[in-house]
């Protein structure tokens, strides 16, 4: 942290209020910088939800998207964090279904709806917070889907030794030219990696490049609101781009984005969970890049 500096600041009548500290990069299709704000190469950063479409990486590699039929519309929400909408919780149903799975198999927190019609029609019908409404449940759904495909046993697939989340973290440390493994607890309980965000901006890149992931991108990018939702910050940059940039945020003041026909990345992280915050950096920066 001592080696960030102050990102953004908000001021009332001239008088600091908040804050925060932050690092942004951006790098070109060579991996040349393009942008470096108060950039550490030492400094790890947990990826969060940014990892998704890593981990959707892995459910394409374990064969299980073709074994099971899976379409782009449950692509999108396995490698999204969605809003937990009717067809979104749907979508979920569907992938668990399809690989002989049941919602009860699902490991992710009890939660209500990020959408707030959906929380709010739930509540006014007396339902209760359930792990399919969990933003992490698309995918939850995708990694046991790949177990069932890769035939592995599906108890314990939150642990970080389970054979389907090496597989996970070696594919994303391979992505993401970086060697050691640095490993966390996400919120939703599955082990997430942590590393320089210069590796995260190279993993998104190489990501696109694969087949893989130009499936998971052209899903995400032709249904953004099945990815993420109402007031979902990635979801706000695919319909401002016109499906130009694709965008992945991460708790924590995280967001990773690729312009898709530069093939430029860009990643910002605040140290604080202000959205706002997170938005305003993100846009400047896009702007400085000339995104939008």
């Amino acid at each position: 942290m001592l080696h960030n500096e102050v990102i953004i600041e908000t001021k009332r009548n001239d008088i600091t209020e908040k804050a925060y500290v932050g690092s942004v990069i951006a790098l070109d299709k060579n991996g040349k910088k393009l942008l470096d704000f108060s950039y550490c190469k030492d400094q790890n950063i947990i990826m969060r939800s940014f990892q998704k479409p890593f981990q959707a990486y892995a459910f394409i590699k374990s064969g299980a998207y073709k074994k099971y039929g899976i379409t782009k519309r449950e692509l999108a929400v396995i490698s999204g964090s969605h809003a937990g909408t009717q067809k979104q919780t749907e979508l979920v149903e569907s992938v668990l279904k399809k690989s002989g799975l049941k919602i009860g198999d699902l490991r992710c927190p009890k939660e209500y709806p990020l959408d707030e019609k959906a929380k709010y029609t739930l509540i006014k019908h007396g339902k209760k917070p359930a792990p399919i409404y969990c933003n992490c449940s698309g995918k939850h759904a995708g990694i046991l889907s790949s177990c069932m495909a890769l035939r592995l046993d599906i108890k314990g697939y939150l642990e970080s030794n389970h054979p389907i989340e090496e597989k996970i973290t070696s594919y994303t440390l391979e992505l993401c030219e970086f060697d050691k493994k640095i490993l966390a607890k996400d919120g939703c309980g599955v082990p997430v990696l942590a590393m320089p965000s210069k590796n995260m901006a190279k993993g998104l890149l190489n990501l696109y490049n694969t087949n893989e992931g130009a499936e998971i991108i052209s899903a995400c990018l032709k249904y953004p609101m099945l990815f993420g939702g109402n007031n979902r910050f990635d979801t706000e940059i695919i319909k401002l781009t016109n499906g130009k940039v694709f965008a992945k945020v991460g708790a924590c003041g995280l967001v990773g984005a690729i312009n898709t026909q530069t093939q430029e990345t860009l990643i910002v992280k605040i140290f604080a969970d202000d959205h706002a915050a997170r938005r305003s950096v993100t846009l400047d920066y896009m702007k400085r890049l000339k995104w939008i």
